[in-house]
């Protein structure tokens, strides 16, 4: 709440962003069919000529880069400072706990804690929002510029989502039981860790060297297992969604091809239309990395 402003400042940012990234790819589109009339000797589409074409696409192309410069390095800006109040904040609060708190949370798990997590979440706030926006921004700007270009081709890919979306539904309940043992296990680890080198000399004079290996790599390899399911889950994901994307591209150069060949769409609608339904795909291809970070 505290960085309010710079947040908007992020979302307006991204928002006009994914308007002139639509515009540049309108532009080309506009293009495409403006050299089709060259070869064909026809008049040039809405009257523009060539020159006109490449400098909106050229401004477009500035125009976006300036606003999603702006808008990365607010959320940017914001993780920093949430992560440095946090780290502020659990210091200060750690510092006036008395006795019994150390005696039922170990030093190793309070540096995970201020190190580890917390810059995970800085990662969440910095990154985070940036996917959020994307998986807002995107499908909003994809699926409005498909429906004005050709209903029939938008309403093609449309069975397509909630098949999409409950599969990430599905590895996102899995993604977050394998996370959180991930972050226990290592948790765990370092509380291993530091615990036996601060008692190093105990140990040594005990001579339980051996015993503390054996024990440090049963905690190890239950870190190195969860994250290996962890990673497994994400991979599947992946793997998965470039064939369900692959399908709505198909689909729509199959379909969108024969309305090229009745001329009831034109080539530079036709890529413009793929362009667009590559941003509402996006999201969906970067579910995975998303629902990893959350």
């Amino acid at each position: 709440a505290r960085y309010r402003w710079q947040v908007v400042v992020g979302f307006v940012g991204f928002f006009l962003a994914r308007f002139f990234e639509v515009s540049t790819y309108y532009g080309v589109a506009l293009g495409i069919d403006a050299i089709g009339a060259l070869v064909q000797e026809e008049p040039l589409p809405f009257g523009l000529e060539i020159w006109e074409i490449v400098v909106g696409i050229v401004s477009a192309v500035v125009l976006r880069f300036i606003f999603v410069s702006r808008a990365r390095r607010a959320f940017r800006l914001v993780g920093q400072k949430v992560s440095f109040d946090l780290r502020e904040q659990l210091f200060a609060s750690v510092l006036v706990q008395g006795p019994a708190f150390f005696g039922r949370i170990g030093v190793g798990d309070l540096m995970t804690r201020a190190i580890q997590d917390i810059s995970l979440v800085q990662r969440l706030i910095a990154f985070g929002l940036i996917q959020v926006v994307i998986m807002v921004y995107a499908p909003l700007f994809g699926m409005t510029a498909m429906l004005f270009k050709s209903v029939s081709l938008t309403v093609l890919i449309l069975p397509l989502l909630p098949i999409l979306y409950f599969y990430a539904q599905y590895v996102a309940t899995q993604m977050a039981e394998s996370s959180q043992q991930v972050q226990e296990s290592l948790s765990m680890l370092a509380a291993h860790t530091q615990e036996n080198l601060s008692g190093i000399r105990t140990v040594q004079a005990q001579a339980q060297e051996e015993n503390e290996i054996k024990r440090f790599f049963k905690t190890n390899n239950q870190y190195a297992s969860a994250f290996y399911e962890q990673a497994r889950i994400n991979s599947l994901m992946t793997a998965w969604t470039p064939w369900l994307t692959a399908l709505a591209q198909l689909a729509i150069i199959v379909y969108g091809g024969n309305l090229v060949l009745t001329r009831a769409l034109s080539v530079g609608d036709l890529i413009f239309f793929l362009a667009c339904l590559n941003m509402l795909l996006q999201p969906i291809r970067m579910a995975g990395f998303f629902i990893t970070m959350v």
